[in-house]
């Protein structure tokens, strides 16, 4: 058995990452199609973007300059930027508005997945503001005031978010509290420090949630020695479940708010919601790996251990890095040879399908903008529900499967190692 390379670990983040690049499907603003044949969905005019001076009925001419825009039907180059400027507008508009709607809601969860939004509840104080005062727009001073205003009212919501959650008895509340300020798993939303973020820590979330290995693996994260840091791996190889509830930005494609906006602008909000999802925290396994290296793993003791760990990231973590950990594990833990080789091939399949995403899901003759959009919600649907690793999985049943071959039934059986 060799050494296991923290090299490794930035291998499987990185491919993990990739994983959303590639299952975008769509790059936005190169894959407008030139389909002769527009789809009624094209025809239809959608809600205002403003006062363009653009036709809603295709064209019955088809030049190399014009482009397929969905609610627009085909269009010049130049006026299709224009309609993207606009949607982009009204995308922020929109955020703005949602985000500050989402802090502000009763609900303890939607409230604490708006405070991710803060630069947008930002923006949408700051909007509401100057549509209260129209004369402020003439105003330096006034505009300053209005930005002001803005930033002490998000700081407000957010630290009253937090400081309710720090009291919470529901984990994933508190988990998503923690994400917020970075204390769990590093600044990766580029958020706030919230005055209330003191009040967490992820050995809290570990005392409400034992049965999740996640916090106790962010417990041997920070744990001062070996000796702690083992006990923390021990309680997490015990574990029911490994869940880190982080936020799912690309699934809110699918809310009915958003549904309801007119293509382009779900185009925009599409734009913005990918990035944050790009910015997500990556969970670190290395406590793992740690605890399972050779020669430490040599110690009989360890083994079983191991196995479990393997065991519980092979059912119930959704991600690559959570997978391909799973298999270096399967390894440590002296699994037979069959099964290990066997884990690697599907690891091989897996990322392979990943990193070649659009490729495979691309059709092979030119699409409407409509088509591609709805392409990528269906995508954003399945994201929601299978989670990175599923994703990939029904990338390679989709181009292993032979024609008319019906999909193979999902398995949730343990593997046990031996």
């Amino acid at each position: 058995m060799n050494p296991l390379d923290s090299k490794y670990l930035l291998a499987i983040a990185a491919i993990a990452a990739a994983v959303i690049v590639v299952a975008f499907l769509v790059n936005r603003h190169a894959s407008a199609a030139r389909s002769a044949d527009p789809s009624p969905a094209q025809a239809a005019a959608p809600p205002s973007l403003g006062k363009l001076p653009l036709p809603l009925e295709p064209t019955a001419s088809t030049t190399v300059d014009e482009v397929d825009v969905c609610g627009y039907g085909r269009v010049e180059g130049s006026a299709s930027e224009e309609i993207e400027t606009t949607a982009q507008t009204a995308a922020e508009r929109f955020l703005g508005r949602f985000a500050a709607k989402l802090a502000a809601s009763p609900n303890e969860h939607e409230a604490a997945l708006g405070v991710f939004l803060d630069p947008w509840i930002l923006q949408g104080i700051r909007d509401e503001y100057l549509q209260d005062h129209p004369k402020c727009n003439d105003s330096q001073s006034c505009q300053q005031y209005a930005s002001d205003l803005a930033e002490r009212k998000t700081e407000e919501i957010g630290d009253a978010v937090v400081k309710s959650a720090s009291g919470t008895r529901d984990p994933r509340l508190y988990a998503l509290a923690l994400q917020a300020c970075g204390t769990a798993f590093g600044n990766a939303f580029g958020g706030r420090s919230w005055a209330a973020c003191s009040l967490l820590s992820v050995a809290r979330w570990a005392e409400l949630e034992p049965d999740n290995g996640v916090p106790w693996l962010l417990v041997a994260l920070r744990a001062n020695d070996a000796a702690a840091r083992d006990q923390a791996v021990y309680h997490a190889s015990t574990a029911k479940r490994f869940d880190a509830y982080f936020p799912n930005f690309a699934g809110m494609l699918q809310w009915p708010e958003i549904r309801a906006e007119a293509p382009q602008i779900r185009w925009a909000i599409a734009d913005e919601l990918f990035a944050m999802e790009l910015g997500r925290p990556v969970l670190s396994y290395g406590p793992f790996l740690q605890f399972c290296n050779y020669p430490a793993v040599a110690d009989a003791t360890r083994i079983g251990t191991c196995g479990d760990l393997a065991n519980l990231l092979l059912t119930q973590d959704r991600t690559l890095m959570g997978f391909g950990t799973a298999v270096r594990l399967a390894q440590s833990a002296d699994w037979p040879r069959d099964k290990v080789d066997a884990l690697r091939d599907e690891k091989e399949a897996v990322y392979k399908a990943a990193q070649g995403g659009v490729a495979a899901q691309k059709p092979s003759k030119a699409v409407s903008d409509c088509e591609d959009l709805a392409r990528l919600e269906r995508w954003s649907a399945d994201y929601a529900e299978l989670g990175q690793l599923g994703v990939a999985r029904r990338l390679v049943e989709s181009t292993s499967r032979k024609p008319g071959q019906p999909a193979p039934t999902p398995s949730n059986q343990v593997r046990e190692g031996k």
